[in-house]
């Protein structure tokens, strides 16, 4: 009988590549020059994924929701586009409950419309792959999955007996594609070669290369010894003398190999053919670059997964390597361990869950601005800060802002980092120098910063970078400049507003002040729960560590309920209190409001506006001096453009006359 489609075969001899008598037809499907990770797919590849589809593969799990058969057509059509990728698609689709009699055409316009159904929903992620298969066949049948793919790689190392290390190396590729990756961290020497391996849902940095060398000398050789067991039924078997010589001879090749195996040597040099085969020089570039995907210890939550509805869902499920994912939540500095989802259920809430909205209710009494605070805080889950804001957490000591700051960087662990507050203080860096304080910056969804020494000014050049989504340039120390979009959204805690010397309305239409107003004392203090006033928690800081994963249930709620559906409304505390910080700050809205009165026939030219601020500044101290560019500008914010061709006259408003009372004419 022969191979089944997709199997190598030893039935006819013939010097090839792969070894003493491997077959021609097996070392053409094997493709065996040139195989890597970087590599595309080849046709064993390709036969070995239709068999995974055909018999791992749950039709009910994969092809009845709409979502999850037109993803596995897309897997298909991306890993090899052609007829009999669709034949496998439409084939395994009509085994779907009641699907067996559907049109051949709804599968063939399906199939047409997938080029462009990928890049609508691609959108910046990398596309399904070979490993999201291979992960789907391991988890709908495992057994079956570990029989294919061991018959697979026993018949890989059949052909590769030659003992090379890059023969060694090929065999190596073909087991753990979709489980390793070798990479040189960004900027630095191609001999220091960084490892990761995919395990729990998640791409994991390795301090050595230990974890795939060790497979040498086991599941590796294992794969030989395999192959060596089947060549040895074969010679028992073998009628033709010609036959029993070919496979004595392939198998003193396997022995020889088998032993290579066990040597340190010969594994030295192996790794270095494999960590060749495993280079992917983006990999890193790569990582966490999926704004809408989330890390957490039992799986990844999907934040805009399209439903059937038309609207946006969240969506937990497990990893797949194209994921491309190695942070998670929880996981940080200190030993913290990353957090598994623990959806949240209003109508049946856990005990943590009732003891974290207490938590809130104490520190944010506002219900309307308790409910901004919650959706606010969830969507930072999404690497987006679509509002462009820089949030200032204010209000005296003792109010909690510290232990938010404290429950939110615990629960997004590596999602999360602290940012010196001189990022955004102290004179930009020069261009070129390194600034390591800002590179960590980089795929961040959540940034805390403590409030600035007195009297020291937000730079407000900077931080409107960092809150607008722009293109940062920023570079370790020794390495490579590196250029991202600041995904992050910005949280600075402070007892006391930052002067801000800047005056223009881009950077107040940034800034966003969320007040505290909720006291905690010691012990034996008096409280007082209706002014807010409430005993401190001595066991709080153990209850945040037990709260994390509790609480990232309650964010993701919110983000779907809240965020999702209606954006994020600011309450009218959140933009008095802004208002005020802007008037204590911005010297220019303060004279306008003295010095300026709006007049229907009124005229008033930049000359005149300037000399006059020029005067009323001697009289205000912390007056920022303003250029007359700069006064055109605000004038043209609050008044219009200029209603002469010099581009110096504003129409409907005029200076006010000495002793003029304004209080009912203010000019802003």
């Amino acid at each position: 009988a022969g191979a089944p489609p997709g199997a190598f075969s030893l039935d006819e001899p013939t010097p090839a590549a792969g070894g003493a008598g491997a077959s021609s037809a097996a070392a053409d499907m094997i493709q065996l020059s040139g195989m890597s990770v970087r590599a595309g797919y080849s046709t064993e590849d390709i036969a070995v994924a239709y068999k995974l589809v055909r018999e791992c593969l749950n039709p009910t799990r994969r092809a009845r929701g709409y979502a999850d058969w037109v993803n596995l057509g897309l897997l298909l059509h991306n890993i090899a586009p052609g007829e009999e990728s669709y034949r496998v698609w439409a084939e395994f689709s009509r085994r779907a409950p009641g699907c067996a009699s559907t049109p051949e055409a709804i599968y063939r316009d399906k199939w047409a419309a997938l080029p462009a159904e990928a890049s609508a929903v691609k959108n910046g992620r990398k596309p399904l792959m070979m490993g999201t298969l291979h992960l789907w066949a391991r988890e709908d049948s495992e057994a079956s999955y570990r029989t294919i793919m061991a018959e697979a790689n026993k018949e890989m190392a059949l052909l590769n007996d030659s003992g090379s290390h890059v023969s060694v190396a090929e065999l190596v590729v073909r087991m753990y594609r979709h489980e390793f990756r070798c990479t040189p961290e960004r900027g630095t020497s191609l001999a220091s070669m960084i490892w990761y391996q995919f395990t729990n849902h998640a791409w994991k940095r390795l301090l050595t290369n230990t974890r795939v060398r060790e497979r040498l000398s086991g599941e590796v050789r294992n794969m030989y010894i395999q192959a060596d067991r089947d060549v040895g039924l074969r010679i028992t078997q073998a009628t033709v003398e010609d036959e029993r010589q070919r496979l004595e001879a392939k198998r003193k090749n396997l022995l020889k190999v088998q032993g290579s195996l066990n040597s340190c040597g010969f594994k030295d040099s192996a790794m270095r053919e494999v960590a060749e085969k495993f280079y992917d020089e983006e990999f890193i570039q790569n990582l966490n670059m999926e704004t809408t995907l989330v890390g957490f210890s039992n799986g990844v939550l999907e934040l805009r997964k399209a439903g059937s509805d038309g609207q946006h869902h969240v969506a937990f499920r497990p990893g797949r390597p194209d994921d491309c994912i190695s942070f998670q939540m929880g996981r940080g500095s200190g030993g913290l361990e990353a957090i598994p989802y623990i959806p949240y259920d209003p109508a049946a809430p856990a005990p943590e869950h009732m003891e974290l909205l207490d938590f809130f209710t104490k520190i944010y009494p506002d219900p309307v601005l308790r409910e901004y605070a919650l959706t606010l805080y969830a969507a930072c889950l999404e690497g987006k800060n679509t509002e462009q804001k820089f949030y200032i957490m204010s209000g005296s000591g003792g109010n909690g802002k510290s232990k938010i700051i404290d429950l939110m960087s615990k629960t997004f662990g590596e999602y999360q980092e602290s940012l010196p507050v001189t990022a955004i203080t102290r004179k930009r860096a020069d261009a070129g120098a390194a600034n390591p304080e800002l590179i960590v910056l980089k795929n961040r969804r959540f940034i805390s910063m403590v409030e600035p020494e007195e009297g020291e000014k937000i730079n407000t050049s900077l931080m409107k970078q960092l809150s607008g989504e722009d293109t940062l340039k920023a570079r370790g120390l020794f390495k490579d400049q590196d250029a991202f979009v600041v995904t992050a959204r910005i949280f600075m805690s402070c007892n006391n507003l930052p002067p801000v010397s800047s005056m223009d309305n881009g950077t107040w239409r940034r800034l966003r002040v969320i007040p505290h107003v909720a006291e905690f004392v010691e012990a034996g203090k008096p409280t007082n729960p209706a002014a807010n006033i409430h005993p401190r928690d001595p066991l709080l800081d153990v209850k945040i560590m037990r709260w994390r994963p509790y609480f990232a249930g309650l964010l993701v709620w919110y983000f779907e309920n809240r965020y999702l559906r209606s954006g994020l409304a600011e309450p009218k505390c959140v933009s008095s209190a802004s208002d005020r910080y802007k008037e204590e700050n911005d010297s220019f809205a303060a004279f306008c409001q003295e010095c300026l009165v709006r007049e229907l026939g009124a005229e008033l030219s930049t000359n005149a506006a300037l000399g006059r601020y020029k005067e009323w500044s001697k009289f205000a101290p912390a007056a920022k001096q303003i250029t007359r560019k700069d006064m055109i500008t605000r004038l043209t914010e609050l008044y219009g453009k200029p209603v002469d061709a010099a581009g110096k006259m504003f129409a409907g408003v005029r200076l006010a006359m000495e002793d003029e009372d304004v209080s009912g004419g203010v000019a802003v």
